[in-house]
């Protein structure tokens, strides 16, 4: 009888980490999927954030040169987990670069990254066609709308918060 145990308790155990290993394997590889996509999306949405923030309160270089770094983070975000939802980054950073650059006085600096907003907005809306492209008063007015909506989300979130801790 002794030996009858032991062997069933040495085929539950050795029958119990098989079984554990393949569903714990699995459950491991479902739940770094998970924080590589969170950490993609940190990865994507600090540099953005602060070039933003740098736009609208930074003088003209220190914006230029975080928007700059923004969009060369998007661009290597994008290289190593490409998404569609990028493309509105990209507009909306490289809209935010062409304003800078007209404001600074450099019109063909602006232009070409007006020209970018427009190529990425083509790309997000999946138009194929350039005729029907945005305007740089469009990609501005956009961007305002944009910027006024999330303000407005927040502003919400925040009132919304402040009701449920009281």
């Amino acid at each position: 009888m002794n030996r009858v145990f032991m062997a069933a308790v040495v085929t539950s155990a050795i029958l119990g980490l098989v079984v554990g290993g393949v569903l714990g394997a699995h459950e491991g590889a479902d739940h770094a999927k998970d924080m590589e996509s969170v950490m993609v999306m940190i990865t994507e949405d600090i540099p953005s954030k602060f070039a933003a923030t740098q736009f609208r309160h930074a003088d003209a270089d220190h914006a230029r040169s975080a928007l700059v770094f923004a969009i060369r983070n998007l661009e290597d975000v994008q290289r190593l987990n490409p998404s569609p939802a990028a493309g509105a980054r990209f507009m909306f950073s490289y809209t935010r670069l062409g304003i800078v650059e007209e404001a600074a006085g450099h019109p063909a600096a602006a232009h070409a990254a007006f020209d970018q907003a427009r190529t990425w907005e083509r790309k997000s809306a999946r138009r194929p066609h350039p005729a029907t492209d945005m305007s740089d008063t469009e990609l501005k007015d956009t961007l305002q709308r944009s910027e006024q909506q999330w303000k407005i989300a927040t502003e919400r979130m925040a009132e919304i918060m402040k009701k449920t801790r009281h």
